[in-house]
């Protein structure tokens, strides 16, 4: 899921954020960062908008207010909703294997990202870029290998099919397009559909 959070609230109250850890707010006219982001990840595993007031799913948080306690009922619903999601796809592709976001549901692959990491190491530099870099990876064993380039939104901005390749190090140059504005992207590696690398980059 995609969470896009406002910098400038705008003049309308409350018109600005507040990001402290600590619970005591004030009385400041401020928006509390951390209760807006866990009521939006509430959402995320499709809990609903919940009464009274002092709950993190309730549908509005007055500013200088704190709601970040996940009470039992928060969380048995959203085990809940987790356990139907993995049952409804266990009927389709089977226990322990599950289509990649994005991907044919026909597709199969290890329900473990440990097993996916374990296969490639990497970095890439400069970071941040003008221009152009090199990634640089150490691949455990052989590949079948799709670097994309995305935006902060998960739209696809570069493609790069570089297909079969041996175990080992390697190095690949990329060209940033000429017309990419400055800003945050992400650079992810993939074997057969399946994310096994991801690096955020910074284009200056």
């Amino acid at each position: 899921m995609d969470i896009i959070i406002r910098q400038n609230l705008g003049a309308v109250p409350p018109a600005s954020w507040y990001f402290d850890l600590n619970p005591n707010i004030g009385n400041n006219n401020r928006l509390d960062f951390y209760g807006v982001i866990l009521h939006e990840l509430g959402h995320g595993h499709n809990l609903k908008h919940a009464l009274p007031d002092n709950k993190v799913m309730f549908w509005r948080l007055p500013p200088d207010q704190i709601t970040r306690i996940l009470e039992a009922d928060d969380i048995d619903g959203e085990n809940e909703v987790i356990d139907e999601s993995v049952a409804n796809l266990e009927d389709i592709v089977g226990p322990n294997c599950f289509p990649p976001v994005r991907r044919d549901i026909n597709l199969c692959v290890p329900n473990s990202v440990v097993d996916h990491e374990l296969l490639l190491e990497g970095t890439f530099y400069p970071n941040p870029i003008k221009a152009s870099g090199e990634l640089v990876i150490n691949a455990k064993k052989s590949l079948d290998l799709e670097i994309q380039i995305t935006d902060v939104l998960g739209q696809l901005i570069q493609l790069e099919r570089i297909g079969e390749v041996n175990s080992g190090e390697l190095i690949f140059k990329i060209n940033f397009p000429a017309h990419i504005s400055k800003g945050v992207y992400f650079l992810n590696a993939y074997n057969k559909g399946v994310i096994i690398f991801s690096e955020k980059l910074i284009k200056s």
